[in-house]
């Protein structure tokens, strides 16, 4: 993961993929961070979640790609997935095996034109360009957040773009993460320096939602703890 002030060629390797995150902005404000261009030199699959929707239309369209929402659809909403045949065909890859209709909750702005060799693959009700892609690249955008429990089959979507298209392997394990984290935080205080830590209340609600993640967070204090 990296920094949103990162710079791709600063990078000291070469990512299997990128995703774009969503973000408090909108793209069309003045002093809204704007993408990085060299992310499209590295010739690797890039999905834009939200904000990242808003990144990519305005570094392929510019002015005017995105708008604000006439009709805000906070809240429950239905997402049609577009089907294309041909020399096209592998855009549908990042909603492969979802089906025709997919649920989510979706935000206010949406793009109000196509970016130039962009297609159409998934739209809302008042969102006709609710997820795009490029016609010969693996780029995509989706103007809705597919890591959240409103999205029930965001993380099969996840895992197209993730598996499928980026062809990462699945080996990450919670376990593997705390025992490389204690190692890491260990060398960086050394074997008697003392560690606090803080997490933003979002976090919270997440840890309090997954009990295993809790346990991770109170048995990686307890060894921290058990080693200064």
């Amino acid at each position: 993961m990296a920094r949103s002030t990162a710079k791709v060629l600063d990078l000291s390797y070469k990512p299997k993929g990128i995703i774009l995150s969503g973000g408090p902005y909108a793209i069309y404000e003045k002093d809204a961070p704007k993408l990085d261009p060299a992310v499209f030199e590295l010739n690797v699959p890039v999905l834009g979640i939200c904000y990242g929707l808003q990144a990519i239309a305005w570094h392929f369209a510019n002015v005017g790609a995105v708008v604000a929402g006439e009709e805000r659809e906070y809240g429950e909403a239905h997402v049609s997935i577009k089907q294309h045949k041909g020399s096209a065909v592998h855009v549908d890859r990042l909603f492969a095996g979802l089906g025709d209709q997919i649920q989510l909750i979706r935000v206010g702005d949406k793009l109000s034109n196509l970016p130039e060799d962009f297609l159409a693959i998934a739209a809302t009700r008042n969102a006709p360009f609710a997820g795009i892609a490029h016609e010969t690249k693996p780029y995509f955008g989706i103007q809705f957040h597919p890591e959240v429990t409103h999205t029930p089959q965001g993380t099969e979507l996840l895992r197209n773009f993730a598996v499928d298209i980026c062809e990462t392997r699945q080996h990450w394990t919670m376990n593997e993460f705390k025992d490389s984290e204690i190692s890491r935080i260990r060398n960086l205080v050394g074997e008697k320096g003392q560690v606090i830590g803080t997490f933003s209340r979002q976090m919270q609600g997440i840890h309090r939602a997954k009990n295993s993640q809790v346990l991770y967070l109170e048995e990686l204090t307890q060894q921290l703890q058990l080693r200064s």
